[in-house]
């Protein structure tokens, strides 16, 4: 099947040639000395990390989070590169959370708005989505150097007639950001505010706030760009991950913070109402004995698949402190490090444990492939070029699990009759003409319609008149005022897509694989299987969650 954008690319950007004005041998070796595990103390930013920075920065390595404070971690770039050029050239993967309560969990603060990510038909009432890559870790201000654009979506191979993993894994990926300026070499990465349903202050970076040097990246930071994503060699996994570069044994392959979360926040009920958990569940760490999961992010590691030969493990950051900070606060980060020596282009695996491979070996053992009139939105929008209206329906109806939507801004409208409807017109039906304006394309303005009328031109094309409709997410200018009928005529076919409707897709596919990744005792010890108190944790500052005024 062929993969779709959620709209058309109108903007074409081209990879710009780097010029790394990035630590030279010479200096790293300097550093490396000025850096040694006897200089490494609690506390201390300057130099908190007991593995040598060799195993950490990789001479090419272009991005990487690291510490202002013991509790403070930014995103940094170790090369200069130009306006319009990828972070890295393969985008992120997308979580989306279904009508949960974000609030009241450690990710309130952490989350878009679906809308924003092309998620809003993923629940009924709200949508939240997770970024968990560098667009999770960069701090977010009013004043961004970095752009998000729209992810993909497909379903990497599992669909529900063919496979058991349909359903176990996200369908949004390849989520990119590109540089909005030229960026020098040790300059901050920062991201654009974020649109939730929740309330997110700025992260102002005040003017005296200065970039470290490359020596203090180098020496302190973790690389960001060790693992890219692709599809996975395994059978029913979807995507993986893969190393980027060779990575020697004891290479730190990324840093892993994690979020505690209580597992009954994750507790969902499939499309038939049974009982069963977000998504999200698939992508924590935990123990089926313990009431709290773990919520990794860092670029990629998401997508590190379970095989019984690995190459890689997680330890603690602070080896001597598996979770406490010096003023009692919880640092809770994890290392991702290599276990033998790993050749670029080899895919990443990791020991998910007894329980999980117990559970999905039961889960492969007892999956019958679903037979009913299913076809993802995506792949029918694929399809169909004529859309059909509401009477063509009656005989050609669509699959039952989509309907269509527009691009379409109510807020375009002109002041005249915007007027005349804050008036009160008599008139409950109103007709307008559509119109192509900036940033329409975007996700987040794509709403329901009904198809009523189509009409070809002479050269071939088609435009259709269609009824808008409101739907949950909407900010209060885009919404149609009560009891009046909106009528657009003009519409063009690539401003109509095919959509799902809410709750019909595989993520809530009843009886799809669900469990949590199981960590290793001397990884989850005692201390982690008691609750978490997500008001009161200090969790660390990692750009997003970040509180500091400075």
């Amino acid at each position: 099947r062929r993969m779709r954008m959620l709209f058309p690319f109108h903007l074409l950007l081209l990879l710009s040639s780097l010029a790394p004005s990035i630590a030279t041998n010479e200096e790293k070796e300097v550093i490396k000395k000025t850096c040694s595990n006897d200089d490494a103390s609690d506390g201390e930013s300057s130099c908190v990390q007991s593995t040598p920075s060799s195993l950490r920065v990789p001479d090419t390595c272009g991005v990487v989070l690291a510490p202002v404070s013991e509790n403070d971690w930014r995103v940094y770039s170790l090369m200069d590169r130009k306006r319009g050029s990828p972070i890295v050239p393969y985008g992120d993967v997308v979580q989306q959370l279904a009508d949960m309560d974000i609030e009241a969990t450690s990710l309130s603060g952490r989350t878009w708005n679906g809308q924003e990510t092309g998620g809003q038909y993923e629940g009924y009432d709200r949508v939240d989505s997770l970024v968990p890559g560098i667009a999770m870790m960069a701090r977010n201000n009013k004043k961004p150097n970095l752009l998000p654009f729209v992810p993909r979506v497909d379903e990497a191979g599992l669909t529900r007639q063919k496979s058991p993993g349909a359903g176990s894994i996200t369908h949004y990926h390849n989520y990119t950001l590109f540089y909005t300026k030229d960026i020098g070499a040790g300059e901050e990465l920062i991201m654009p505010n974020r649109a939730t349903g929740g309330s997110i202050e700025d992260q102002p970076v005040a003017e005296e706030d200065e970039n470290l040097n490359l020596f203090d990246l180098i020496k302190t930071g973790y690389c960001l760009d060790n693992i890219k994503p692709k599809k996975s060699r395994i059978k029913d996994a979807g995507r993986g991950a893969f190393a980027t570069r060779d990575l020697e044994e004891g290479t730190i392959v990324a840093p892993v913070p994690v979020l505690p979360i209580s597992r009954a926040a994750l507790e969902f009920e499939a499309s038939d109402g049974s009982p069963t958990y977000q998504l999200l569940l698939n992508y924590c760490f935990g123990s089926k004995d313990s009431s709290t999961v773990f919520y990794p992010f860092g670029p990629w590691v998401n997508l590190i698949n379970h095989f019984p030969k690995t190459n890689v493990k997680l330890q603690w950051r602070n080896q001597k402190t598996a979770s406490v900070s010096k003023d009692g606060s919880y640092v809770m980060m994890l290392e991702l490090v290599a276990t033998k020596q790993i050749e670029a282009g080899e895919e990443l695996y990791l020991d998910y444990g007894e329980s999980w491979e117990e559970a999905w070996h039961q889960h492969h053992q007892n999956w019958e492939p679903i037979t009913d009139h299913y076809s993802p939105g995506f792949v029918v929008d694929d399809t169909i070029r004529l859309l059909r209206t509401e009477p063509e329906q009656e005989d050609h109806p669509y699959p039952t699990n989509v309907d269509t939507s527009c691009f379409y801004r109510y807020s375009d409208r002109t002041d005249d009759e915007k007027t005349a409807v804050k008036e009160g017109s008599s008139d409950k039906v109103q007709t307008f003409q559509w119109k192509a304006t900036k940033g329409l394309y975007d996700p987040k303005h794509l709403r329901p319609c009904k198809v009523l009328q189509r009409k070809e031109t002479a050269n071939g094309r088609s435009g259709y008149a269609v009824r808008m409709f409101n739907r949950p997410g909407l900010d209060e200018a885009e919404r149609i005022p009560k009891g009046k009928m909106h009528l657009v005529t003009h519409i063009p076919r690539n401003a109509i897509r095919i959509t799902d409707k809410p709750g019909t897709t595989d993520q809530h596919l009843p009886g799809a694989f669900r469990h949590e990744i199981n960590l290793p005792d001397d990884i989850l010890t005692p201390e982690f299987m008691k609750p978490f108190d997500s008001q009161q944790l200090n969790l660390g500052n990692y750009g997003s969650i970040s509180t500091d005024e400075n």
